[in-house]
């Protein structure tokens, strides 16, 4: 789901969501952009990643820069914004499942809609 969001982001303006140019950096510019902040999970992960060793993790996830994901795609549509902070949300138990995502006011119809445009399609 994450990377559903990912790639629209970058579908709809034609540029890396976070074009960080190390895994640190990239890090600092998915917490700034989407506003959250590293469950307990992530951060542990982080700390006892070698990559990252030496490195102040905690300064990085408590970053006071953190905003939200409307300010950089203000352009676009709600409905666009809506369904990108719901695939980018930083806990990923915060985040739908594929099935709830075609449900997503996005696609314009429901699954079951959808379902059956299928069925006349291969007949």
């Amino acid at each position: 789901v994450w990377a559903v969001g990912c790639l629209l982001a970058e579908l709809v303006t034609g540029q890396p969501l976070f074009p960080g140019t190390t895994d640190l950096q990239t890090l600092q510019l998915i917490l700034e952009t989407t506003g959250g902040e590293l469950t307990e999970k992530q951060k542990k992960v982080l700390e006892n990643n070698p990559i990252f060793s030496g490195v102040d993790t905690i300064k990085i996830c408590n970053n006071p820069n953190h905003s939200s994901i409307e300010p950089r795609f203000e352009k676009l549509d709600a409905t666009v914004i809506d369904f990108l902070k719901l695939c980018l949300a930083i806990d990923p138990a915060k985040r739908p499942s594929c099935k709830q995502l075609l449900e997503h006011s996005f696609f314009g119809t429901s699954l079951e809609e959808f379902a059956e445009e299928m069925k006349e399609i291969n007949r």
